[in-house]
């Protein structure tokens, strides 16, 4: 809002004048005062349609009161306005910057006693030289993948019949940033702003978004400075439970964090908002840990965190199946990590691991002799220091065989003497955090146990066969021995008979049977 300043004077002949008047002078000019632009915040540019201040001084020992005049530089003076002055030698104005009021200013003054007037001070040169910058705003303030999101950009309604450009800035792969323009559109007189709309964004569309305005007033060309950016990131926002401050291990127990703006950060609470369990139900879901057990908050357990806090507001029906489907507030709100918030979700702790020594991590064994060795260690990151009790438990009853207390991470190891079963073991587990109390079961490990019964009757199987082996070689050696005694027989057996004086030959074979 611009104050709207009179400068309607009334005219008195050759002393007074009003705003777009000349001025006379008498003989006889007093000391000239002194002119200066007032500059805001070390703003030196006159911008558009804003308000510019002038200090007129008068010299020292000026005789009150006076009339102070300020105006353009001409001969005679124009006069754009004027105050009066019974008490202060300094004198303030506020003129519009507008094309009638730039150019070379001076001011001065005429003693009211006897109308005796000063020279004109030292000019200033008013030239305006820039515009305001034009807001800038975005809907909806949170963009996950596949959502439609605007960028308003506005400027005063002064500034009709101007050009408004929609600019992109984000970071290349090689390191530098890319400034694109994705919008330009001429205003004509009844419109003050424009709306670039991008439809399904993906994570492309990350980055910083500013505005920019280009007018052409009496013929001088004027550029804005970029509206103040707005930082657009298509957010995914994982969450995970964290516990301890140093690292972070995936659990499905702790505080619960918030990748937001490329870092990680807290979800506080607030007089306005607290966890909800449904809420909790869909941080457990999304990170494959059940559904939430109990909800921790900082004020009476020891999970607040440090750095960023990421979110204030976060509320969910329970049906979503991500946290970015869920209706959230405020990013990086103004709260302490002492309301920081947490999730104890069903699948926490997790189920310990249990093998047989010399089988590791294996969900079976083989006993060869009379002892078997058992091993058992729930792994919970991050909470070492932290006891839990183990037990060795029969499968099918949970009736414990043993058990030792250690620290999570630590294995125990069971050892059984002339263990004869039973064959299906589990390891239970049991430990108190954040003062509640959990448990949760190892798969089952098999063991296979050899009897006494089935030992014998595989050593008895094992003697009848070798036994009838033997029978088989002594039948065929005694076999062979008596086909071979009656092929000798049959050789020596066997005579010729052959007539010495050419008579016919006769073969007497006689065989003897064997």
């Amino acid at each position: 809002m611009f104050r709207q300043i009179s400068l309607g004077l009334p005219v008195i002949l050759i002393l007074l004048g009003m705003k777009g008047t000349t001025m006379l002078f008498s003989e006889g000019l007093l000391q000239a005062p002194s002119l200066e632009i007032v500059r805001h915040s070390g703003d030196n540019n006159i911008k558009l349609f804003y308000d510019v201040d002038f200090t007129c001084t008068l010299p020292t020992g000026t005789e009150l009161p006076v009339s102070v005049y300020l105006g353009k530089k001409a001969s005679p003076p124009l006069v754009l306005t004027m105050t009066t002055a019974t008490s202060r030698i300094q004198n303030d104005f506020t003129l519009k910057a507008v094309k009638e009021n730039v150019g070379l200013l001076s001011c001065w003054y005429i003693i009211t006693r006897n109308n005796v007037s000063s020279e004109l001070s030292l000019p200033v040169n008013v030239t305006i030289t820039a515009l305001p910058a034009p807001t800038i705003s975005i809907a909806p303030y949170h963009i996950t993948p596949g959502r439609n999101f605007t960028i308003t950009c506005t400027v005063p309604d002064e500034y009709a019949n101007s050009t408004l450009n929609v600019y992109h800035s984000y970071d290349a792969r090689t390191g530098k940033t890319i400034t694109t323009l994705v919008g330009s559109v001429f205003l004509e007189n009844k419109f003050n702003s424009i709306v670039y709309r991008k439809d399904e964004a993906d994570t492309s569309d990350s980055g910083e978004y500013t505005c920019r305005m280009a007018i052409n007033y009496y013929n001088h060309n004027l550029m804005s400075p970029k509206s103040d950016p707005i930082d657009v990131n298509v957010e995914t926002f994982p969450v995970r439970l964290r516990l301890g401050l140093s690292y972070y291990y995936q659990t499905c127990a702790g505080r619960l964090e918030v990748f937001v703006r490329h870092s990680w950060g807290t979800v506080c609470e607030n007089s306005d908002w607290l966890l909800g369990r449904s809420t909790a139900d869909v941080v457990c879901k999304q990170l494959g840990c059940g559904q939430a057990a109990y909800l921790l908050s900082a004020r009476n357990s020891s999970i607040a965190g440090n750095g960023p806090i990421a979110l204030g507001q976060v509320n969910c029906s329970g049906s979503e199946r991500y946290l970015r489907e869920c209706n959230i507030g405020a990013l990086q709100p103004s709260c302490s990590h002492s309301q920081d918030v947490g999730v104890i979700c069903t699948g926490f702790p997790p189920a310990p691991e249990i093998f047989q020594s010399g089988y590791s991590f294996q969900q079976s064994g083989l006993i060869q002799r009379s002892s078997v060795k058992i091993e058992c260690t729930l792994r919970a990151s991050l909470l070492e220091s932290t006891e839990v009790l183990l037990a060795l438990q029969v499968a099918s009853s949970s009736s414990e065989i043993i058990s030792k207390t250690t620290r999570l991470g630590e294995t125990v190891s069971f050892l059984l003497e002339d263990y004869t079963g039973p064959k299906d073991l589990v390891c239970a587990a049991r430990l108190e955090v954040f003062g509640e109390i959990f448990s949760s079961t190892s798969k089952k490990l098999s063991i296979t146990v050899p009897s006494t019964e089935i030992t014998t009757k595989i050593t008895t199987v094992k003697y009848v066969g070798v036994i009838a082996v033997i029978i088989v070689i002594v039948i065929a050696v005694l076999i062979s021995g008596l086909l071979y005694c009656c092929y000798r027989a049959k050789k020596k057996n066997t005579q010729t008979i052959t007539n010495t004086t050419g008579q016919m030959n006769t073969a007497f074979q006689q065989t003897t049977e064997c």
